[in-house]
């Protein structure tokens, strides 16, 4: 329920922000991978620059059988299309971005840990003539973990931040 919540939050703050730039290209849709399920949005700024808004429920650990309920992530990056090509049915690019992602990994055996770190982001995109973007990248995050169990704090570097970043994450979108 709290996922809901955070993701409605991201939605709404999203919009608010997006106000001033109503007629430019905007798109919302989902995105899978092995460690997570998300909802995504993006917002071109520029020709070659775009936002992009990720709310994640951390499944990896659970597909692992290390947690029987999934944590979450908030991701944020500014990509960069650095090759774009037009082809007859759409356009293909490839881009890159850095940011940041926060959230809450749980685990059954050690409890919850807040998650906070950089993230990067390498990617492609194909852009059909009909409103559907489809994209393929990976998105690593190099961050720290910091232990909230009763038994006291601990402060770890992520590791499943860059272990889970050579799961490619497939999205689909539809452009407003």
């Amino acid at each position: 329920m709290k996922f809901l919540r955070i993701a409605i939050a991201l939605a709404f703050i999203a919009g608010l922000y997006q106000i001033p730039g109503i007629a430019q290209p905007k798109s919302v849709g989902g995105v899978f991978s092995f460690a997570g399920l998300e909802v995504s949005y993006q917002h071109l700024k520029t020709s070659t620059t775009f936002f992009e808004f990720n709310a994640v429920a951390d499944i990896g650990s659970v597909v692992q059988g290390e947690a029987s309920v999934p944590g979450a992530k908030l991701i944020f990056t500014y990509n960069f299309m650095f090759w774009k090509k037009d082809c007859s049915s759409g356009s293909v690019g490839a881009y890159a971005g850095v940011g940041a992602a926060a959230g809450l990994a749980i685990q059954d055996d050690t409890g919850r840990d807040l998650v906070a770190g950089l993230c990067g982001k390498i990617g492609l995109e194909y852009s059909f003539k009909v409103p559907v973007i489809l994209s393929v990248d990976f998105t690593p995050i190099l961050g720290m973990q910091m232990d909230i169990t009763d038994g006291g704090g601990s402060l770890d570097a992520y590791m499943k931040g860059v272990t889970r970043a050579y799961f490619p994450r497939v999205g689909i979108r539809y452009c407003f």
